[in-house]
């Protein structure tokens, strides 16, 4: 039977002591360092700890995890506390001590070690450092100290356009109403709350509204998708932007936690919290209206500076209408390649950049959780995986890890199939997913429309069961300025792969993308009568895994054995649709397929040597993974010329006056904590 004094932490929640004000009180950091119990949860030991030195007030400035070691997995808290006349050095090791003998004897889990010295890579002591005043001052949000600021540091007869709604687009119009100075806000998309019933209409009822989506709409697409805040950035604006979600209504956590998400419930509620402070400020919105035009216009009593003149349309009436202002701030976000066609008109410099493309893995949580933690899974948060592999051609690696989430239809067409992930905040669900992708190149253009029309039949698991001209009239189209529609038949292709030449440069990685996404869309119709499916292709590791079945000693016996047309009984193809599906969190559904095959042959090398390797440090990633394709917009394929402040570049190297490219659609940020940054940055440094 468990005592009483542990069971009064099991549900005690850790949250900020708003009562630490400024005074001579809060004099100390200390440092927690302990082992991970078996008993319970890492917050209640954690919250046993500072009980027993009786220190009743106090702020978590960082929370972390060493797993390395699954026998000995060690938590890290640095608390910001007052100053206690019992908090000695000699106390905290007399507490430890005392802690240390509590546990129950014969326990194989020791909590606490005692040590004689205070060495920070040791567990089980406590550090204590002293700190200025200044020091100790929590970092309060800007938005606090609107009437400090200096208001038009540049004159602004008009007021700025904000184009897009995102991360990016919400930190510019809060630095805009930190100044004094009231936005006007086109979001394509809908409010949070029609956005809401449009998604599930769409998951219910596959019933997809191309402007309102998990792509498109208030909040930007990490609305729907977990709300990650990591960055490997150590901007000093990171703690600025975590304190701002805060006072909107996100969790305390993100503050302190090496991991920081808000989740994708949360950011339902904190969204338009922001959306009424910015209305109370002064701020306009435009929602479901649509950006169609950009034009420059002479205006003489500016001084020849000119006038932005921006047409929207709205999506529900048709009407268009016209605004006027000399600061045009477009942060739309990457999604939005109707973006870059309005830049290309303007003349603004556009360059092709690496992206990153594959598919997303899925495994149960408990397979994650007990590879990464052991023993101690069920006391700890769900665990989150970093791999890299260094192939020949390209890295392959992890991205956007969702632990307890699911794989979401992320699709900005309605003949696309895109996928992502998304968690909530508490990542409670059955299963963990990660995009697994590797760097692209845009001058490997022509490896991927190489020798399509093979790749598509050897992609097609069960063909079989299909026309041997299944991929007859597989008709796409293709490019953003000129597109062009492409149909692969049996037998070659109905085009000159010199198309390829009448492209732009920058569209390269573009049309990979789309190569990805119509051909798994008009792939998944066929496998399905019902036209709009959206169900994805995949290979599950038990049932003839793309990792498992193809490879061999040798990589031209494997191009062989992806070459023969394999006869199977239609129960063979029902088991590995009914398991497939029975596995997944993906709403729509999957179908068995090859998914490596459209990939050149040299990245299908490297993805296979990448899996074997991540097999080694998770044993089970290909037994028992099922990988769902394809993942293609993990960051942009474009970035746009630009200054330092964010002022667009035209094609002969000048500036732009008045034109702010931010957040991810430049190809300058990705995440959203950087994207916020860029828009907070480029209003903070202009204005």
């Amino acid at each position: 039977m468990k005592d009483k004094q542990q069971d009064k932490y099991k549900d005690k929640d850790i949250k900020k002591d708003e009562s630490l004000d400024r005074d001579k009180s809060r004099d100390y950091i200390v440092t927690v360092r302990f082992y991970i119990s078996l008993e319970k949860d890492v917050d209640s030991s954690f919250l046993e700890i500072v009980d027993f030195l009786k220190i009743s007030k106090f702020k978590i400035l960082k929370k972390s995890i060493d797993a390395r070691n699954k026998e000995h997995i060690v938590a890290e808290y640095n608390i910001l506390c007052e100053k206690l006349a019992d908090l000695t050095l000699k106390n905290i090791q007399q507490t430890i001590y005392a802690l240390s003998k509590k546990r129950e004897k014969g326990s194989k889990s020791k909590l606490y070690r005692d040590v004689n010295n205070y060495n920070l890579k040791k567990p089980g002591y406590l550090n204590i450092q002293k700190l200025s005043i200044e020091q100790n001052l929590k970092k309060e949000s800007s938005l606090d100290k609107s009437e400090k600021f200096t208001i038009n540091l540049r004159k602004h007869p008009h007021r700025p356009i904000i184009v897009g709604f995102g991360p990016c687009g919400i930190f510019a119009a809060l630095a805009l109403v930190s100044k004094g100075v009231c936005p006007v806000i086109i979001e394509m998309g809908e409010m949070v709350e029609k956005r809401d019933k449009d998604i599930e209409q769409y998951i219910q009822k596959r019933q997809f509204n191309e402007h309102s989506n998990i792509v498109f709409g208030e909040g930007g697409a990490g609305t729907y998708s977990d709300g990650k805040l990591y960055t490997r950035s150590r901007n000093e604006l990171n703690k600025e932007i975590f304190s701002t979600f805060i006072y909107f209504g996100a969790p305390v956590q993100i503050e302190y936690d090496a991991h920081p998400h808000i989740g994708s419930d949360n950011l339902k509620v904190i969204i338009p919290n922001i959306r009424d402070y910015l209305q109370k400020k002064g701020a306009s919105f435009f929602f479901a209206n649509k950006l169609v035009d950009l034009e420059k216009t002479n205006n003489k009593e500016a001084k020849g500076e000119g006038v932005w003149r921006v047409k929207i349309k709205d999506l529900h009436s048709g009407n268009l209408n016209i605004l006027e202002t000399d600061t045009v701030i477009l942060a739309t976000g990457h999604n939005n390649r109707f973006l870059y066609k309005i830049l290309y008109n303007l003349g603004v410099k556009l360059s092709p950049k690496p992206f990153a493309l594959g598919f997303r893995v899925e495994h149960p949580k408990s397979l994650i959780d007990n590879n990464l933690y052991g023993k101690y899974a069920q006391n700890l948060p769900s665990a989150i995986y970093n791999l890299k592999f260094k192939g020949k051609s390209s890295n392959v690696f992890s991205f956007c890890m969702c632990p307890g989430g699911e794989v979401l239809p992320a699709n900005s067409k309605i003949d696309e199939i895109v996928t992502n992930g998304a968690s909530r905040f508490a990542r409670d669900s059955q299963n963990s997913n990660s995009a697994i992708v590797c760097s692209v190149n845009p001058g490997q253009i022509r490896d991927f429309y190489q020798d399509l029309p093979e790749r598509v039949r050897s992609f097609i698991r069960f063909s079989n069961f299909f026309d041997d001209n299944i991929i007859n009239n597989l008709e796409i189209e293709i490019g953003l300025i000129n597109p062009v529609k492409i149909r692969l038949s049996a037998k070659d292709f109905d085009y000159d792969l010199n198309f390829l030449n009448e492209l732009s440069l920058w569209e390269y990685g573009v049309v990979i993308q789309q190569l990805f996404e119509k051909i798994t869309y008009r792939l998944s119709d066929l496998y399905h009568v019902t036209s709009s499916s959206y169900n994805i292709g995949s290979s599950q590791a038990t049932a003839g895994s793309f990792v498992k079945k193809l490879i061999t000693p040798n990589f031209i016996e494997r191009k062989e054995v992806m070459a023969k047309k394999i006869q199977v009984s239609y129960k063979d193809y029902t088991e590995e649709l009914e398991k497939l599906n029975e596995i997944t969190s993906y709403p729509f559904g999957l179908y068995p397929a090859n998914i490596l095959n459209l990939f050149p042959e040299n990245l299908i090398y490297d993805f296979m040597n990448a899996f074997k390797y991540f097999d080694r440090i998770i044993p089970g990633f290909i037994g028992d993974g099922i990988a769902e394709g394809f993942e293609t917009r993990t960051s942009s394929s474009i970035q746009v010329g630009r200054t330092s402040a964010g002022e667009a570049i035209s094609n002969l190297e000048a500036v732009v006056d008045g034109l702010f490219v931010l957040g991810e659609g430049s190809g300058w940020a990705s995440g959203i904590t950087t994207c916020a940054i860029d828009g907070w940055k480029a209003v903070m440094e202009n204005y």
